[in-house]
């Protein structure tokens, strides 16, 4: 598959489309909202009006701290998508709590990074053997509730190894069924995650916007315009954010527009179907017949 086309980094592989779409209906059934979420998990699938507005889907990293942050940004009235890191004091109630309210839940992995930076128990390293990679992530997804899809905490350094994202992908894509979805967070520029997740036949797209990495009210808001804008030209864009106050408030007060805006907001597994629809459905015939 060529990854030079920039529509292949913004929806499901086109070699999916046949096997995997009816598994994905499942994981999206309840993501796509304009504007209010109910208060419970509703299974509701898009409009096709809706499903031809632009997109966006809004990923807050860094949940499972005891914090009353975290439990502000579950309260808030849009179908977000909460990645939580493993073994967090408050991982497994707010994940499950999170769910109850209608959010989308993932698991936010650590991974080495270049920096030397700490990164927390259950992270992924350069010197672990393929088996550790494995094990270790095996279990991280079964310390997450409700686990829907998986992307990259910090891994500047890990994304860009070829044989650890090998390694990586093949739990992520034997997890499940329906499978995990992956998202790489691009941490660098140099990352080899989203390719090898598309090798591996993983549902997988990339963060287009940071919306926090300056922590200040007028520069995620303006950030957001940014992600606004993206989806507007492309269909589709992904944010991703932080329980930071700063970023509680302005999503609070742009989250409320969006319906006026005419831009919808969805879970990750509810972009990736909006995707799916606005393409045109393509099989690898080649690669089927090699399984046969």
């Amino acid at each position: 598959m060529k990854l030079s086309r920039p529509s292949l980094y913004r929806r499901l592989p086109a070699r999916l489309s046949c096997f995997w779409a009816p598994r994905l209906m499942l994981l999206a059934l309840s993501s796509i909202v304009a504007a209010k979420t109910p208060p419970a998990l509703e299974m509701k699938a898009p409009g096709d009006d809706e499903a031809r507005l632009p997109a966006i889907a809004i990923i807050i990293d860094d949940m499972g701290h005891d914090n009353s942050n975290g439990l502000d940004v579950i309260a808030l009235d849009a179908p977000l998508t909460l990645a939580f890191l493993p073994y967090r004091a408050a991982t497994g109630r707010h994940a499950i709590e999170a769910h109850r309210q209608g959010k989308e839940i993932m698991l936010h992995m650590p991974m080495q990074n270049i920096y030397s930076m700490a990164l927390g128990e259950g992270a992924l390293t350069d010197d672990m053997s393929d088996l550790q990679i494995k094990s270790t992530l095996q279990n991280a997804i079964d310390n997450i509730p409700f686990v829907s899809g998986v992307n990259n905490h910090m891994g500047s350094q890990l994304t860009q190894d070829r044989r650890a994202m090998s390694a990586v992908m093949t739990i992520i894509r034997e997890a499940r069924i329906p499978p995990l979805y992956f998202i790489d967070s691009r941490t660098t520029a140099q990352t080899v995650a989203l390719e090898t997740a598309l090798d591996h036949d993983i549902p997988a797209m990339k963060r287009d916007v940071f919306l926090d990495h300056v922590v200040d009210r007028e520069q995620i808001r303006f950030q957001f315009k940014r992600l606004i804008s993206l989806a507007r030209k492309n269909g589709t864009a992904i944010a991703i954010g932080h329980p930071y106050r700063e970023t509680i408030d302005v999503l609070r007060e742009e989250l409320a527009l969006l319906g006026e805006a005419g831009v919808t907001v969805a879970s990750v597994s509810g972009l990736m179907q909006i995707a799916e629809d606005n393409e045109p459905a393509k099989v690898d015939y080649d690669r089927m017949a090699k399984r046969f």
